[in-house]
């Protein structure tokens, strides 16, 4: 039940963390015409002489990945335009560069080419009947409305928390580095009943030593606390596969009192590594099927034990060499993932 209760626990607190944002950031180009308030009134139209470079030049953009391509082309010719502090681009010649890794696209360049002009001279025309003819055959479709991103940032989802059963119960809580979104520290807590049958050690007394004696108390339960990272790879849009690796501190327990005809186990662990791998289908926006296997390699078994007696004349020193019977190793369920 406590362990019930301490999954709930952990689920609600990572349910509070904050949801992901979306941060965007336009620009709006407006017309290069005059506009007046009042009908029927004309104002007589500029012209304008262009000197154009006769050197092309050229400027290089690296784009957000998720912008349309008319989004980055257009951020691109801003580019050229502040960088060459010029009006417009003639014979404008792009070239898109795309890097894809693990089948998704990593990042994007378009490199501009042009010939930059800049106002020489603006002047009225003659007359203004001569001015409304040139004026309207003169109209330039470079100056229409542009409305364009110049970035979208979707901020990643920061928290991971994956329930899973199978032969054990577990909970899984992890959050990505802030520099790279594939790596994601982990911490995870799993119970498993029956995890071993019996288990024996050998104690040390103050004048002699009692070998491979067995520690009573029924069944061994196993509830397991660890710590580490996984990398994440994505082989489709919706499917993405996990390696993980940590420390894994193991405790275990039984319906009875641990002990024998001498002592006393106040507490019984195992300090290891821990390592799995876990592939996710995506189900919805935020939601995910998972499938996981993960092993608890243990390294060394800890006892901490007592005299029954205390008035023994024989006190205990130390527990050593600690095995297990039938000890499960291998945790394989599947699960539900969450991002918050």
């Amino acid at each position: 039940m406590k362990s019930k209760m301490l999954i709930v626990g952990l689920l609600f607190g990572a349910i509070s963390c904050g949801p992901s944002k979306l941060i965007t950031k336009s620009t709006i180009a407006k017309q290069n015409d005059l506009e007046v308030t009042k009908p029927g009134v004309l104002i007589k139209p500029l012209l304008a002489d262009l000197e154009v470079t006769t050197e092309r030049k050229s400027v290089v953009y690296k784009g957000q990945t998720n912008l349309s391509i008319a989004d980055l082309k257009n951020n691109a010719m801003q580019l050229f335009l502040e960088t060459n502090k010029c009006e417009y681009v003639l014979d404008p010649i792009f070239t898109i560069n795309k890097t894809v890794e693990n089948k998704k696209l990593t990042a994007i360049e378009i490199k501009l080419t042009g010939l930059s002009a800049t106002y020489k001279k603006i002047y009225h025309v003659d007359s203004l009947p001569k001015s409304i003819g040139q004026y309207t055959k003169s109209l330039n479709p470079l100056n229409s409305n542009l409305n364009y991103y110049n970035s979208i940032e979707e901020v990643q989802d920061n928290v991971g928390v994956d329930l899973m059963y199978g032969n054990y119960a577990g909970i899984q809580i992890d959050k990505p580095l802030s520099n790279n979104q594939s790596v994601r520290i982990y911490v995870a807590g799993d119970y498993l009943s029956e995890a071993a049958k019996s288990a024996k050690a050998d104690y040390l007394f103050k004048t002699d030593t009692v070998k491979a004696q067995a520690i009573n108390g029924g069944v061994f339960n196993q509830f397991n606390f660890s710590i580490g990272a996984s990398k994440e790879f994505i082989f489709m849009p919706k499917v993405s596969f996990r390696l993980l690796g940590g420390l894994n501190y193991a405790m275990y327990s039984t319906e009875n009192k641990m002990e024998t005809a001498l002592i006393s186990i106040n507490h019984l662990g195992s300090v290891g590594l821990r390592l799995g791998a876990a592939i996710d289908l995506k189900l919805a926006s935020k939601l995910y099927l998972v499938g996981k296997f993960h092993t608890n390699l243990g390294l060394l078994n800890l006892a901490f034990a007592s005299d029954i007696d205390e008035n023994t004349q024989n006190p205990i020193n130390s527990v050593k060499n600690i095995t297990f019977d039938g000890l499960q190793t291998s945790y394989i369920g599947a699960g539900l993932r969450f991002l918050f």
